[in-house]
């Protein structure tokens, strides 16, 4: 059976940033000598504007990518994608075969990481965890 960990603390914005809201987020849990990890989760943008998140970190991983599964000439492969952006009262969907996080390099098997995200025109946002 496989086992998954949530993923916590994506974006709690400082006051006075457009805020966007993450729901049902987790990361595939993997043997320790895998290197990479895949995470999942909701994000919906009920701001008036449209948001792009252009950067995500963790202190839990070496490096924190944002990805898409495509085809190609019958295969399956995962390209960067250096920002996306969000439009007013749209919900976007990280999951399995599409978008998703791509984290290198963890640095330990926890069940917990925080992450913090950078948005377009602002700073870097504060993690808080998820309960």
């Amino acid at each position: 059976m496989r086992r998954f960990f949530l993923l916590l603390a994506l974006l709690i914005p400082a006051t006075g940033f457009a805020q966007l809201e993450f729901s049902d987020a987790w990361i595939k849990n993997l043997p320790p000598p895998v290197p990479v990890r895949a995470g999942y989760m909701t994000i919906h943008n009920p701001q008036s504007q449209a948001i792009s998140i252009v950067a995500i970190s963790s202190e839990a991983f070496a490096s924190v990518e944002i990805h898409q599964t495509l085809m190609q000439d019958g295969m399956m492969r995962m390209d960067p994608v250096p920002n996306f952006t969000i439009a007013p009262g749209e919900t976007v969907q990280l999951a399995p075969g599409g978008l998703h996080l791509m984290m290198m390099q963890p640095a330990h098997q926890r069940a917990r990481a925080k992450f913090t995200a950078s948005q377009s025109n602002l700073t870097m946002a504060p993690a808080k965890p998820w309960n």
